[in-house]
């Protein structure tokens, strides 16, 4: 029984090092390993599909041949992904485990208490191993993890718009950005989509990702969470990261409200004007501006004589198309459900399900859009900036998703 009850966090392990251990190729030892590409710059141009190039190396992340790269390729071929059958497999398992852990998480921590109370003392035992052994389980980034979206790429024949062979420059490297994304949808998928396609096509921006700080109360879930570099959401939290740790943030700010309003067939998400966090993120975390020479070094070491001048981060506006399609769920906008979310729990609480009535998600298209960083130099409202970002990029591309 114990080992039933602790299945989920022991199913999510396990399928991920199977599937490295079955899934990829193998490679003679002699081989070396090849260098990472370079990083894609954040250039706009046509819809491209993702290619697993971790789990299926013949090809590269372009879909050309393994060893062609830039003006050598031919940027016209766009290839559809093509996973042999043990993949396929690996991708319904892996979707299984991270939808799963958003209802076995919360039922497992209920069902302690709650058995207890009916008399099943040794159920309650078994069930509160199985927290404790996920709270002692550690839940620090796991790379591996990163390669994991790559195998839903044929699933939900995954596109993005970064320019074909674009590659980002010293500077832009040197800056910071904040990769704001919308829909969040039921259950965020295109956050784990998101960590393979930045870990693959911009490898040098992987940062960390924000989730409702519930999440870390929450067994089996906080782990995998965790394992994709993803911590609480509060403010201290963030910036301790964009700043001791210099790493770049990616984020949902639609949170639960974007929960509520998600149903497939709608595009519909959530912008608060008057909300100005993120704003505040971006504009506390730049680099500062040196402005001119240092006129008294001595007195001053400091090597900006300005140091409240700054360049903001940047903010990346990001839209997934089918972000809302991927699951159906019960709870709507403005009922009892989102009440007690957002006041009492600040996560989402709803019944959801997909294909087959399970929380295997629906077979829908996936098209990742990023808009041009802004760079936020001013105080202005974050949710205006980044609806006319949004705007512009979407009406360049929406014909392409459908």
């Amino acid at each position: 029984p114990a080992r039933c009850a602790a299945a989920p966090a022991a199913a999510a392990a396990a399928t991920i090092i199977v599937a490295m251990m079955a899934g990829r190729e193998k490679k003679s030892v002699a081989t070396p390993e090849p260098k990472p590409a370079a990083t894609a710059a954040f250039k706009r141009g046509p819809l491209r599909r993702g290619q697993p190039s971790f789990w299926l190396p013949a090809t590269d992340r372009w879909g050309q041949p393994a060893g062609t790269s830039g003006k050598d390729a031919d940027a016209a071929v766009d290839p559809p992904v093509v996973m042999p059958l043990r993949l396929r497999v690996l991708a319904y398992v892996t979707m299984l485990v991270f939808n799963l852990a958003f209802i076995v998480g919360p039922l497992a921590g209920a069902a302690v208490p709650l058995l207890a109370l009916l008399g099943y003392g040794k159920w309650a035992a078994v069930c509160g191993g199985a927290v404790v052994l996920s709270f002692l389980m550690p839940a620090t980034e796991w790379k591996i993890t990163r390669k994991v979206g790559q195998l839903w790429y044929q699933y939900f024949d995954f596109r993005h718009n970064v320019a074909f062979g674009a590659e980002m420059g010293q500077e832009e490297l040197d800056s910071k950005y904040i990769i704001a994304m919308h829909p969040h949808g039921i259950i965020p998928m295109q956050a784990v989509l998101w960590t393979s396609f930045c870990d693959q096509y911009m490898h040098d921006l992987y940062g960390f990702g924000a989730a409702a700080s519930i999440t870390q109360y929450i067994p089996f879930l906080r782990n995998i969470l965790g394992w994709l570099s993803a911590g609480p959401a509060d403010f201290k939290t963030i910036l301790h990261g964009l700043t001791k740790r210099d790493k770049n943030l990616f984020i949902l700010p639609g949170g639960v409200a974007e929960i509520f309003v998600a149903a497939p067939g709608s595009d519909q998400i959530t912008l608060r004007v008057k909300k100005k966090g993120l704003l505040a993120l971006a504009f506390k975390t730049g680099r500062a501006l040196n402005l001119s020479p240092n006129p008294n070094p001595r007195r001053s070491p400091h090597p900006n004589p300005y140091p409240n001048h700054r360049a903001g981060s940047h903010l990346v506006p990001t839209f997934v198309f089918g972000g809302n399609d991927l699951l159906s769920q019960l709870a709507t906008a403005g009922g009892v459900l989102e009440m007690v979310s957002r006041k009492v729990f600040r996560g989402g609480l709803t019944l959801f399900w997909g294909r087959w009535g399970t929380p295997m998600p629906y077979q829908c298209k996936i098209s990742m859009v990023l808009a041009d960083p802004i760079p936020v130099e001013k105080k202005v409202r974050a949710a205006l900036t980044m609806a006319m970002a949004l705007t512009l990029s979407l009406t360049q591309t929406r014909t392409q998703t459908r």
